[in-house]
C-alpha cells in the first residue's frame, strides 16, 4: 500500500505505473525518465500540498493502481523496492537484491554460493520453502534479508 511519507522517489521505483498518475495530477517535472533531484525526496504528502492536490485520493488511486500491479504478476514475483516475503522465489530475490546472498549463506543455503546451482536450484524454491527444509526460523530469516535489501546489516 502507498503511504502518504512515501518519498517520491521510492513510489517510482516500486511502481512505475506511478508516473503515468502522478503526470495526469499535474507533476510535469516527472516527464523525463529522470526523477529530478529536488522531487526525488519529496514525500507524496509534500507534492500533493505543494501542487493543491487532495492528498488521500492522490495515495488511494497510487494504492489502487499498486494493487493491480500486485495481481498481475505471477506468484512468487518480486518487484524492485517490495519488501521480501516468504512466497518469493530465492532466485528473484537474489536477481532483485544481490546483496542478500550472505544473509542467505549465513542462513545455511550453502548450495547457493555456487553460481550453477544458484541459477537453477533457486528458480524452484521459495524463501518459505527453503526456511522449512533446513528447519530455520522464517521470520528472522525474512528480517534478516530485508534488512540487507535496506542496506542495513541484518545481525
Amino acid at each position: 500500500m502507498v503511504e502518504a511519507q512515501e518519498t517520491l522517489a521510492a513510489v517510482l521505483r516500486r511502481l512505475p505505473q506511478a508516473r503515468g498518475i502522478l503526470l495526469e495530477a499535474g507533476v510535469t517535472q516527472l516527464s523525463g525518465e529522470e526523477v529530478p533531484a529536488d522531487l526525488a525526496g519529496r514525500t507524496l504528502a509534500e507534492v500533493a500540498r505543494e501542487r493543491g492536490l487532495d492528498e488521500t485520493a492522490l495515495v488511494r488511486e497510487l494504492s489502487r493502481i499498486e494493487a493491480i500491479a500486485r495481481e498481475q504478476r505471477a506468484p512468487g514475483e518480486l518487484a524492485p523496492g517490495e519488501a521480501i516475503r516468504g512466497e518469493h522465489v530465492v532466485a528473484r530475490v537474489l536477481e532483485v537484491y544481490p546483496q542478500t546472498l550472505e544473509v542467505f549463506l549465513r542462513f545455511g543455503f550453502a548450495p547457493l554460493a555456487d553460481p550453477e546451482l544458484r541459477a537453477t536450484l533457486a528458480r524452484n524454491v521459495t524463501v518459505a520453502m527453503g526456511a522449512a527444509v533446513h528447519g530455520l526460523d522464517q521470520a528472522e530469516l525474512l528480517r534478516q534479508l530485508n534488512a540487507a535489501r535496506e542496506g542495513r546489516e541484518g545481525r
